[in-house]
């Protein structure tokens, strides 16, 4: 297993390369040793020691380093097409993954939150919206049966990976956002908006489902450094 993992990095004397495919390689590893820890939970396997010793590459994983500003959420919201532009701001009014949207019922909103039942970590969280975000929510659910999805395409099936990179693809391209981001991004950018308004970061961090800070200290490293310089300039008194 190790070997199998090892192969997937190429020998190259490119730093960055290299760091890109263990980053890779890591992220592979995870899921790949989640599947092996329910084979051992489920006993198909007697012992779980040969992938306990294998141990992910160290210090290859980047913070997160690009956010959209508030006026590009906007253009990309009046870019895409309409089912997709839901999608959009329902991320960008509650931070939730891909995948909690998705599942995401009529039941799960309330008039001023939307309660998360799945989340990544496996515990369920409610997550406030704002003035903006209870008349979205409300729009999107009103006259709707409770066992409803609440975002849905346009022919009303569930979003799938494929269409949501195309439409995000197609959205980025008609708001001159270059390159595309990944819709991962507009999770992220919603922490960087809560963060620049100054709001603390174990707030933001619950907001977002992280099962601690470190998590997001990761995500938003250069914001916080800009945070710090920020508070130096303005708070510390001068000596000369």
């Amino acid at each position: 297993m190790r070997r199998w993992r090892d192969s997937r990095v190429p020998t190259t004397d490119d730093r960055e390369l290299r760091r890109r495919a263990q980053a890779t390689a890591n992220r592979v590893w995870t899921l790949l040793r989640a599947a092996l820890n329910l084979a051992f939970q489920n006993e198909r396997t007697p012992t779980d020691q040969a992938w306990r010793r294998i141990k992910p590459f160290k210090n290859v994983d980047r913070p997160q380093s690009r956010f959209l500003t508030a006026e590009d959420c906007r253009n990309l919201i009046r870019s895409a097409q309409p089912d997709f532009a839901n999608l959009i701001r329902a991320c960008l009014l509650t931070g939730m993954r891909l995948g909690e949207l998705v599942i995401l019922k009529v039941s799960d909103v309330g008039p001023d939150h939307v309660t998360i039942r799945h989340g990544k970590t496996g515990l369920a969280r409610r997550v406030p919206v704002n003035s903006e975000g209870a008349r979205f929510f409300e729009e999107m659910t009103t006259k709707r049966p409770p066992g409803d999805a609440v975002l849905l395409q346009a022919d009303g099936t569930p979003w799938t990976p494929m269409r949501v990179s195309r439409g995000l693809r197609l959205a980025c391209k008609e708001a001159d956002i270059e390159p595309p981001i990944q819709f991962r991004q507009l999770r992220t950018t919603y922490g960087s908006l809560l963060l620049n308004a100054d709001a603390p970061l174990s707030t933001i961090s619950e907001l977002l489902g992280h099962k601690d800070t470190r998590m997001t200290r990761r995500h938003y490293a250069h914001l916080l450094s800009e945070k710090l310089k920020e508070t130096v300039d303005d708070k510390l008194p001068s000596f000369s």
